[in-house]
């Protein structure tokens, strides 16, 4: 198992909203390091949840659910 970190700006989408939602997926992730280790990620790694920009803290833990997958937002490919 590994851990992960994954940044989100709490006026986007707030760990709160990701806890009422009980999961979220990330599309549209278009830097190569951040999509890269979007990839990496296996079922069952833990992903540490960082509100960035104002708060600039980890806010919640969740699991990765499900292999990664095509991004359907991405044009030819990527």
């Amino acid at each position: 198992m590994k851990y992960w970190l994954v940044k989100q700006e709490p006026e986007k989408y707030p760990w709160s909203q990701f806890v009422k939602d009980r999961g979220t997926y990330w599309d549209g992730v278009r830097n190569y390091q951040a999509r890269n280790n979007l990839r990496a990620m296996a079922k069952r790694d833990l992903v540490l949840y960082y509100h960035s920009v104002s708060e600039k803290a980890v806010v919640g833990v969740a699991k990765v659910t499900r292999e990664a997958y095509p991004d359907p937002t991405a044009k030819e490919g990527d």
